[in-house]
């Protein structure tokens, strides 16, 4: 699916935002983890969530719909309490060895990819949240879990 990872790093990109690995390298920063979700008939706005985690251990989310609010993105802090339990996940799943998504195809589904950065590292995954099974399931249902503003279908 690597072919199609374009389309997420074009709305990253046409709304302005800092990639995941230029965002790891700034002053401070613990950890990032982005999702964003991309509708491929355009049902709703693609979405692109944003949790930065700095050295303070407060974790904030910010989220914007593409294409509507001018762009501004909707923020808001996670407890650590609810970071804790959604990184959890990241390592239960072991995120960092798994790969996109088997036998999907990248056209006609809605598609979502998740990235992950801490230190130098950085990791991204894409699947199809209609067709996920396994780990991308338990990976789309602690996004639903603790960002429901992930997959809130704004049009």
């Amino acid at each position: 699916m690597e072919r199609v990872a374009y389309i997420f790093r074009d709305v990253v990109d046409k709304v302005g935002l800092d990639t995941v690995k230029d965002l790891i390298k700034q002053p401070g920063m613990r950890g990032v983890h982005r999702i964003t979700l991309h509708y491929h008939d355009f049902r709703a706005r693609d979405t692109i969530a944003t949790i930065t985690r700095g050295i303070d251990n407060t974790a904030q989310l910010a989220v914007i719909y593409y294409g509507r609010f001018e762009h501004k993105p909707l923020k808001r802090t996670l407890s650590p309490t609810d970071y804790e339990r959604f990184n959890q996940v990241f390592q239960n799943i072991k995120f960092d060895k798994m790969i996109d998504q088997q036998k999907v195809s990248p056209y006609g589904v809605d598609l979502c990819m998740v990235e992950r950065a801490t230190g130098g590292f950085v990791k991204s995954i894409i699947f199809a949240p209609e067709k996920a099974e396994d780990h991308y399931a338990t990976l789309y249902n602690v996004i639903s879990a603790y960002l429901p503003e992930v997959i809130r279908q704004v049009k």
